[in-house]
């Protein structure tokens, strides 16, 4: 090949370069930020029951230090997933007698079910920062399906340079459902649960 033939497809190959690689930069980025996966903060999340005593008031409960991770994509929301977890041992009522009960075989038997697990099986985007979300809810060793609506309820980059995104719930289920069947004269079978789940962005590693 003749040295100006050899320069000009030199020349023409690095034009080609130059185009094709910020496209492929381009989608590479848009790509990685169309999914965001955030880590739940057990300091700035809750999840709250209340149950009815013996017919006459409900008294609450929470439980500490849920842990887990979820995923948005804002492009597509049907990509979104969540997992939350919660330990059976931090159940907290105000109470450590009535703690120690709740953990036994009377009702969590904690050392059996040591967790309880929420994880979406699908996203569905409604209007106003709602979503409907399905999922399998695991609890005192038996697993059901659930549906439930969620809310965005803020998105911030908070003073110490995270990014912080959270969602709220509420929903109810009947204990009876999943095993826990004991005291029902007693303790109500209806569980009503609030989430708030605050999560931190995971920056991608380089």
């Amino acid at each position: 090949m003749k040295p100006k033939k050899r320069f000009l497809s030199i020349i023409n190959f690095l034009a080609a370069f130059l185009l094709v690689v910020p496209t492929f930069l381009m989608m590479s980025l848009s790509s990685s930020h169309a999914r965001e996966s955030f880590q739940i903060d057990p300091v700035h999340s809750s999840i709250i029951f209340k149950i009815n005593h013996l017919g006459v008031t409900s008294f609450y409960g929470r439980f500490n230090n849920p842990s887990g991770t979820f995923t948005i994509d804002k492009e597509n929301p049907e990509n979104n997933f969540a997992e939350i977890m919660v330990k059976v041992e931090n159940v907290d009522t105000y109470n450590e007698k009535r703690d120690a009960h709740l953990k036994n075989q009377d009702f969590f038997h904690a050392d059996q079910h040591p967790d309880i697990v929420f994880k979406t099986s699908s996203f569905k985007k409604l209007e106003n920062d709602k979503f409907e979300v399905s999922g399998h809810l695991t609890f005192h060793g038996i697993t059901k399906p659930i549906v439930l609506e969620v809310h965005q309820t803020g998105a911030v980059d908070d003073p110490w340079g995270n990014f912080r995104m959270g969602f709220e719930t509420s929903f109810s289920i009947l204990r009876s459902d999943f095993g826990m069947d004991k005291m029902l004269d007693l303790v109500g079978d209806e569980v009503y649960l609030m989430i708030a789940i605050e999560g931190i962005h995971q920056k991608s590693q380089p």
